[in-house]
Formats: C-alpha cells, structure tokens, sequence
C-alpha cells in the first residue's frame, strides 16, 4: 500500500494565565482591632494548549494514520475517550463498503506531555479524520483543565485508481481511426501507451485531458476482434497508490457490407400473396418495410430481426410481379450499408378459365354419335370425362392434346333434346384458379325416317288425265323431286310443296 506523509512544523504557544492576591491597607495587617483591609482569593482558569493544525504531525501507513499531539506541558489523564472522532467519506466514486468509519487503536506516550494517536484506516477507503480534544479532557501540573482545541484535520487515501476503458465508436464499427478514452477517476502519473495490451490493432495519439482522463486512437490491422488491456500497477494517483486493472475492452472491425438475397416458397406461377424471405449475410440495423421495391404489388406484414425477415408480396393485376432491395439502405453493427440484392420475380394469375361447349353436328340432326368439343380458355387440369353432365346420351372417346381443347362423343339414347353442361370449379388452371362454369349446350337429335302416304282424289278407274296425286309425310320434309317417284304405265309432272310436309 501506498504512504502519504503529512507534516507540519511545531510551533509551542504556550500561555500562563495567574490570578493571584492583592493586598490594600496601610500600616498594618489584618487584626480584630478592625484595621482597613482585604482577602484576595485564588481563581483556576483553563489553559490553551498550542495544538493546532499548524502544530500537528501525522503519518499515514498502511491501514494506519499516526497524529501527534503536545499539549505543551506535561497533562495528565488523556485517555482514548477524551478524543472526539469524526470521519466523512470522500467523493471518489468508490464502493459504499469501502466508506467505513476511522477508528482510534491507541494512545502512546513517553513523557506525558507529546501523544501519539494510532488511527486505523479501512483498506481501499479515502477520506477525511477530524478530531478534536475537548474541554477539561486534561490537566497540567498546577491542575488547570485545558481549553477545547479547534478540529484538527487529517486526509488520508489508500483508494487505487480504477480505471474504465470506453469507445464512442460502440462494440462494432468500420472506423480506420477507432476513438477510445481511458478515465482513472482521478488524477495519475506515470501512464504511458506502452501500458496497454492491444491485439489486432495498434495505439496512437495519446492524450492527457486532465484529472486522470486520455484519450488515444486504435488503428485496426484488419477485419476482426480488437482486444484492448490495461494492467494493474501502471499508473499512481496523487498518495501513490497504484491503479487496478481496467476490464477489457473488446470492439470488432467490420468493413464488410452486408449481402442480401430474396427467396420464396412459391411456384413461379400463383394466384395469390407471394410469401418472401429477406435473408442478410449478418444482423443489421434499421430495415424498414419502406426499403422493400416492389413492382405490380405491394408489400405487407414485414417481421423478423437481425439477419432473417419475412414480408407478403400482394400483386395488384394478372402479370409479372417483382420486389427488390436497392444498396445503401440497410446497416450492420459497423455501419456498413447493404448491397443490392436479387430481383424476385413471379407470375400472378388471377383469372379463372372459362370454358364453352359447342358442336359442329346440324341442329336437328341425325348423326350419332355426336362430337362435342370443350374449349377451355387456358390450359387446365384435373378435368376428367366424369364432370360432364349429360342428359339423353352417354359419352364416350374423351380426349385432348393440348388440356385446352377437349372432344368427346354423345351417343343418344333416344330421339329429342340432348343436353351438355359442365359445372363450376372442375378444372383449374396451373395458377389454381377454379373454372367457371360452362353453357348449357342442347342439340335435337331424330333418328327415326319420315313415313309417308301416296294418295289421289281420282275414282278407280279413272278417266282422268292427269291423275291428282296428294303426297302426305308424317313430318315436314326436304329434298323430294319427281325424280324420287317410281311410275309405271305414265309421266310425273307439276310436283309441288305445300307446306314441306304436304306435296301435290
């Protein structure tokens, strides 16, 4: 532990204050004859003693603070009690545990007169003893008790300096010139750059700013942790005593700018909000949602931290949609700003197919069976003969080349309307959309021939020239010529169509 001596010269101020008798009267001595006259009595007065602040010794040792007293004469009954003791903690940002009282170990004396007070001292404390001898704590040699003395004062300090190593540039940083202080608490004497312990970096420009604070620069050897030390014992405050180790200061150099990369579980083609993920190559600072471009959408629910972050992409129309991250928008630790990342893109489609259903079979006809075609307006799948509905027929030959257009054929099962329809949601496009629903497709099919009946207003025989024929179909007909009839023994002539049923 450290030593602080406190000196002071001796100065013996020692005053003799007699009260004694006198005496009145002429010619003779006090009698019964009741000559003028007086008593004189003795009074005891308190005696100053030269102790002062000027007058009193100290020596501080370890844990110890030794005070020297001369009362000036020899006194008498001095004893421990007779000390007033008054100590105050001194403003040195130490440990409350170490503000502990002073206390007094022992009086020490050879002749009496000069006193040596033993005064411990806690370890690691600093302050100020005050002390004071009471009125009446002794006598001298004619009995006198002594005057108060003023407070005699006495500052010790066996605190060490504590030193705190800090940087304004933070635990991370990209500075080539990295600021750093290191504040003792107090003021020191002896520190020097070469007191440090540095690793991956190198200390320069120190200096003092006064009251145990310095300041210096680190200049980093590369990318990496940069370790910064200070020992014990390299620097002594004002009473010698000597600093404790500061704690490591640990500050990593980054100079690195952060990649990014977009990704996204979905396919390339969707109907839907695209889920992407933002993954950086370390934790950064400050990435907004606003960072975010996107284009034919917009971006929402942005969460995440340090160098993982997930956002929605919602497209606005059927079409390319894309979002990217510009440079220089997002920080690291160090302040190293982003580089610019992939462009995502996607295919949105939002549409659902539509679908017709159509036939190139005359209406009414009478050719079985009947080839329906189903024209999506998009490739789809998951359409199976099963999703067409069909009334009066069945169906049969389903296929397709290209899952747009479909062809199937209906095989009546009698002679009337024949329907065709195809519900919502049978098929769906790669994107996922649901089909809407298709037409309703009729045709009239009639396979059964037209009956007729030949017949004549003439009597048989005849003698009528030419004969009337009426030609009577049991349904409206087409097509009938003269040519079609088979006469014998004579000449068709003058066919004529009544009402297409009905001929002459």
């Amino acid at each position: 532990m450290s030593r602080l001596f406190y000196k002071y010269s001796f100065l013996l101020l020692f005053y003799l204050f007699l009260t004694g008798l006198s005496a009145c009267g002429g010619g003779g001595s006090p009698g019964a004859s009741g000559g003028a006259g007086s008593v004189t009595e003795a009074t005891t007065e308190s005696f100053e003693t030269p102790i002062s602040n000027e007058t009193v010794s100290s020596v501080l040792s370890v844990n110890a603070l030794s005070v020297v007293l001369d009362f000036g004469s020899v006194v008498s009954g001095f004893t421990e009690s007779d000390v007033e003791l008054i100590t105050e903690s001194s403003s040195l940002g130490l440990p409350a545990s170490l503000n502990t009282s002073v206390s007094l170990l022992s009086i020490e004396t050879e002749d009496n007169q000069i006193y040596t007070l033993l005064f411990s001292i806690p370890e690691g404390s600093a302050g100020t003893l005050q002390i004071r001898i009471p009125e009446g704590a002794v006598e001298d040699s004619q009995g006198r008790p002594n005057a108060q003395t003023p407070v005699l004062s006495f500052s010790y300090d066996h605190a060490r300096p504590s030193p705190v190593l800090t940087s304004t540039a933070g635990s991370s940083t990209n500075l080539s010139s990295i600021p750093v202080r290191v504040d003792f608490g107090e003021s020191v004497t002896g520190f020097d750059l070469n007191d440090l312990s540095v690793s991956g970096a190198s200390a320069s420009n120190l200096t003092d700013l006064g009251d145990g604070l310095f300041s210096f620069s680190l200049s980093p050897e590369g990318e990496g942790l940069i370790t910064l030390s200070l020992g014990a014992d390299v620097a002594q405050d004002e009473s010698e005593n000597s600093n404790l180790a500061a704690s490591d200061l640990t500050i990593t150099y980054d100079i690195t700018s952060p990649t990014v990369s977009l990704t996204s579980s979905s396919a390339s083609l969707v109907n839907g909000l695209i889920p992407v993920t933002i993954t950086f190559s370390e934790s950064v600072v400050n990435f907004d949602v606003s960072d975010l471009e996107p284009v034919g959408g917009s971006v929402s629910s942005l969460s995440g931290s340090g160098s993982t972050y997930t956002v929605n992409l919602i497209p606005s129309a059927d079409g390319e949609v894309s979002i990217s991250l510009s440079s220089g928008l997002v920080s690291d630790a160090a302040g190293n700003t982003n580089e610019a990342s992939n462009t995502l893109s996607r295919t949105y489609d939002g549409t659902a197919p539509t679908v017709v259903l159509s036939s190139s079979a005359s209406d009414p006809g009478n050719i079985s069976p009947i080839s329906l075609t189903i024209t999506f307006s998009e490739a789809v799948s998951s359409f199976v003969v099963g999703d067409i509905a069909v009334s009066n027929g069945s169906l049969s030959n389903f296929s397709t080349s290209n899952n747009i257009t479909y062809t199937v054929d209906i095989t009546p099962s009698a002679d009337g309307v024949i329907g065709a329809s195809l519900l919502a949601g049978v098929a769906e496009d790669e994107a996922g959309n649901a089909s809407e629903a298709s037409n309703s497709f009729s045709i009239n099919y009639d396979g059964t021939g037209p009956s007729v009946v030949i017949s004549s207003t003439a009597s048989d025989p005849t003698s009528t020239s030419p004969i009337p024929i009426t030609i009577a179909f049991n349904e409206s007909v087409t097509g009938l010529a003269l040519g079609d009839f088979t006469i014998i023994n004579g000449n068709g002539a003058n066919l004529s169509d009544l009402d297409g049923q009905n001929y002459t």
